[in-house]
């Protein structure tokens, strides 16, 4: 006999959750499923093929299949999309948004590297602040000038680093992340099937969405000592990212030292903006490996920090 319905569901919910890259996101009162299995039109957009202005998250026989299961389950729901930039194209990507009527609970099944409310895919401010850290927070402008190249977004800039930096930096230390985040692919990931099972079988346990927002803190990992800064921080957490995915800039010899004209000559008129302009890149093909290993890279410390504490990364 079951003497406390709450603490009942509180428990089923959070062993459903143990695991699972689900994420709160405070706003809007939404949780996120984070879908690892993509369709092919999607995973051809993230190889940098080019593709038409509106991705679907899943194929269409697998979105059929599912919306199926919805009704037989009683459940709703309705198509969202985001713009989304990378490798010099814009695309809305449409993913949905699941809710139970009765108890009002609702989940959004997003691809894995989607940011709510942002422009870019969660890669590419992984790799600015990762690179920023990793030649020793030397220039703001050559870090984001080696992610625009690499990503393909001409315009991402040092104030978008700098921004993002804070905010990952406090996400770190607030969390208290103590171990390095994953990089290399679990040899057995959950099937697509189960992660859908999964959805569905929150969707219809949860009495209300307060019942789900606590599950999803609860289920989390608990949290260490507050990491030092000094001695951690972001390169800490991101220590198993390859360091030669860092070398986009092409390293010029150095020049030979000149002797010194000590002519008075009139002052010279500056040009205006950044040093980024005069960056010499390797090559498209070395651009596009790096592109390729450090997104598979990045899947893998996203789907890991999802699943261990339920947080975006950034």
């Amino acid at each position: 006999m079951v003497h406390d319905f709450k603490e009942f569901y509180n428990t089923e919910i959070n062993n459903i959750l143990a695991g699972l890259p689900a994420v709160l996101f405070g706003k809007d009162q939404n949780i996120y499923f984070l879908i690892q299995n993509l369709s092919c039109e999607m995973e051809s957009f993230l190889h940098g093929k080019s593709c038409s202005s509106d991705i679907n998250l899943f194929s269409e026989a697998d979105e059929k299949k599912l919306i199926s299961d919805l009704k037989e389950n009683g459940l709703r729901y309705r198509h969202c999309k985001q713009l989304l930039e990378f490798n010099y194209q814009k695309v809305n990507i449409i993913y949905l948004q699941i809710f139970n009527p009765e108890t009002g609970v609702k989940i959004s099944l997003i691809p894995w590297f989607f940011l709510p409310d942002r422009p870019y895919p969660a890669f590419v401010y992984v790799y600015a602040n990762w690179h920023y850290s990793i030649t020793g927070n030397a220039s703001l402008s050559q870090s984001a000038g080696a992610t625009g190249k690499l990503f393909g977004i001409p315009q991402f800039n040092k104030s978008t680093l700098s921004r993002s930096n804070r905010t990952m930096e406090q996400l770190f230390n607030q969390i208290g992340l103590s171990n390095p985040l994953p990089c290399e692919e679990s040899e057995n990931p959950t099937a697509h099937e189960e992660d859908i099972g999964h959805v569905l079988g929150l969707l219809k346990t949860c009495p209300d969405m307060n019942s789900l927002i606590d599950a999803c803190s609860t289920a989390a990992l608990p949290l260490p000592d507050a990491v030092n800064r000094k001695e951690k921080g972001l390169l800490h957490a991101f220590s198993n990212i390859p360091p030669k995915y860092s070398e986009v800039i092409k390293k010029e010899p150095q020049a030979k030292r000149k002797n010194k004209d000590r002519r008075k000559r009139p002052a010279r008129e500056r040009k205006q903006g950044t040093s980024t302009g005069n960056l010499k890149f390797i090559a498209p093909h070395q651009i596009k490996q790096i592109q390729t290993a450090f997104i598979q890279c990045c899947k893998t410390a996203v789907l890991g920090m999802a699943s261990a504490h339920h947080r975006f990364l950034l």
